[in-house]
């Protein structure tokens, strides 16, 4: 044996989970490991009610895609300290209106090159890196 594995299936893709349990001396008698992947179900998309050119995001946001649409007024998303979210998690959003979304709030949030949307449809990752710390990742500008 070469000590690699191969899917189950002929395509280079797996979905779902895949057990693979085998004697042998690379997993030793018994052992499993699990191959998971991640994005097979439907991401929540989410369109925020915006107050005074504001939306506050909220624990329930984790792992949601927010389309943020404030129409020609420049908007703000909050980030506060206290939303909850652990290390490696995450909220998308996405631009869809001309005006321009700022990323603000008490929370730390970092960006190059800066913490604003670019245009109309630019989105952007904001990646928890450790409490009540972010760092955005997509079509930003200063």
């Amino acid at each position: 044996m070469d000590g690699t594995r191969k899917p189950i299936t002929s395509s280079s893709y797996m979905g779902g989970t895949q057990n693979v349990n085998n004697s042998d001396i690379i997993f030793g008698a018994g052992e499993t490991f699990t191959i998971t992947t991640p994005w097979l179900s439907s991401q929540t998309i989410k369109t925020p009610t915006i107050t005074s050119n504001a939306y506050t995001a909220i624990s329930g946001d984790n792992g949601a895609l927010l389309l943020l649409n404030n129409s020609s007024t420049a908007m703000t998303l909050n980030i506060n300290t206290g939303l909850g979210l652990s290390p490696g998690q995450r909220i998308d959003i996405i631009q869809t209106g001309s005006g321009q979304v700022t990323i603000g709030g008490t929370a730390t949030i970092n960006g190059t090159p800066g913490l604003k949307l670019r245009a109309i449809y630019s989105s952007a990752t904001l990646i928890c890196i450790s409490t009540n710390t972010y760092v955005a990742v997509g079509d930003l500008s200063a």
